[in-house]
C-alpha cells in the first residue's frame, strides 16, 4: 500500500476527528441525593445542579457533553457551587485557576422537572455558570453545538437579558405549594439537607435598601424565603416579598448564587443554603408589618445607616450596593 493510500482523505479525517470526541464525565449524581432518596422514597426531591457554559471557537457555539448537553453535575453536600464548577472544568482538562466564573442563570420549577431512572422524580435547581472559552490542549476533545440548540443556554440568555414575561408572583398562584422542608423533615429528622432559597435586593426611589429582620434568628437580611418544588426563583422571591411586606416587585439582575453557608437552627435542624439572590424593582404596594410574625422588623435604609449585618448578609448586601458581581460560591 502506498503512502498516498495510507493518508486519510477529508471525509475519513472528519470521521476520525468525530471518533476523538469522547463523552464528557458530566451528569454526576451526588451521594447526598442518593442518601436522601433512600430515606424519602416517594417524594419529588430538590436537586441543586451546576452546568458549565463554555464558549467554543466563537461565541455562537458552546461546549457540550456526549449527550449534547452542557457539562453538569449534581452538587454534593458539604461542598459548593463553585467547587462543583471547578470540578467540571478539571474533567475537561481546563485549568480552572485561570478562568473567571460567574453565574448567568438560576433555573427551576415545573418546566425542569424530570424523572430519573436511578432516583425517581426530581426538581432540579440549575445554576448555569459561565466559565470563559474552551481552548488549549483540551479543545480538540470537546464537541460544540450552536448555542441556540442547547436548552439551558437559551434559558440562561433569556434570564441574563431580563426576558421574563408576566408577574412572577401570580403566574403559579393556582398550583398548591405545600411545605417541602416540613415533609422531608418528617422522614429524616434534623439531618443536614440543601435548602433552596430565593430573595431580592430592592431599593426605593431614594436609593434606600429594604431590609427585614427574622424574628427567631434576629438577623437582618434582604427579603426572601424557601423555594417550593413548583417555583422558579423569581416566583419564590416575589411571593415571599408579597407575603411578608405586601409589596409587589419585578425580579431582575442576578446578583449571586451562594452555597457555602451552613446553619443549625435552635430546634436542631441543619441546612446548607442554596441562595439565589436577585435585584428587584418595585411595582406597587405599601410596606406593612408581616402578618405571619416571621419578620418582626423591616425598613428602608441608606447605605451609611444599615442595621447590623452578619455573615453571609454583609457580603451579599455589599455586592448589591456596589454593583459588583454576579458571584458564585
Amino acid at each position: 500500500m502506498s503512502d498516498r493510500q495510507q493518508s486519510p482523505g477529508p471525509a475519513e479525517a472528519a470521521v476520525r476527528a468525530t471518533e476523538r470526541v469522547v463523552p464528557l464525565p458530566s451528569g454526576r449524581v451526588s451521594e447526598h441525593l442518593r442518601w436522601l432518596r433512600s430515606a424519602v422514597p416517594d417524594e419529588r426531591l430538590f436537586a441543586p445542579r451546576v452546568a458549565v457554559l463554555l464558549a467554543g471557537a466563537d461565541d455562537e457555539e458552546v461546549v457540550v457533553d456526549g449527550r449534547g448537553e452542557l457539562p453538569w453535575a449534581d452538587v454534593e453536600l458539604e461542598t459548593s457551587l463553585a467547587a462543583t464548577a471547578r470540578g467540571l472544568l478539571a474533567t475537561l482538562g481546563i485549568p480552572f485557576a485561570a478562568v473567571a466564573m460567574e453565574p448567568v442563570a438560576a433555573l427551576a420549577g415545573t418546566p425542569w422537572w424530570e424523572t430519573s431512572t436511578e432516583l425517581g422524580p426530581l426538581a432540579p435547581v440549575w445554576i448555569v455558570v459561565r466559565a470563559g472559552r474552551a481552548g488549549g490542549p483540551a479543545a480538540a476533545a470537546l464537541r460544540t453545538l450552536p448555542a441556540g440548540d442547547v436548552r439551558l443556554v437559551r434559558e440562561a440568555v433569556a434570564r441574563e437579558r431580563g426576558e421574563v414575561d408576566g408577574d412572577p408572583g401570580d403566574r403559579m398562584a393556582a398550583i398548591p405549594g405545600g411545605d417541602y422542608i416540613a415533609r422531608i423533615r418528617r422522614r429524616i429528622g434534623h439531618a443536614r439537607i440543601f435548602y433552596p432559597w430565593a430573595g431580592l435586593g430592592i431599593r426605593n426611589a431614594e436609593g434606600r435598601l429594604l431590609l427585614v429582620r427574622h424574628a427567631l434568628l434576629q438577623q437582618w437580611h434582604c427579603p426572601g424565603g424557601g423555594m417550593e418544588l413548583h417555583e422558579a426563583p423569581e416566583m419564590t422571591a416575589a411571593r415571599e416579598l408579597r407575603e411578608e411586606t405586601s409589596l409587589a416587585v419585578r425580579p431582575g439582575r442576578l446578583i449571586g448564587c451562594f452555597s457555602r453557608h451552613v446553619r443549625a437552627f435552635p430546634n436542631g435542624d441543619r441546612i446548607q443554603g442554596v441562595t439565589l439572590f436577585m435585584e428587584g424593582s418595585l411595582d406597587s404596594g405599601e410596606l406593612r408589618p408581616d402578618p405571619t410574625g416571621e419578620i418582626d422588623a423591616m425598613g428602608w435604609y441608606a447605605s451609611d445607616e444599615l442595621p447590623p449585618l452578619h455573615p453571609p448578609w454583609d457580603g451579599r448586601v455589599r455586592l448589591l450596593l456596589t454593583g459588583e458581581g454576579p458571584r458564585v460560591d
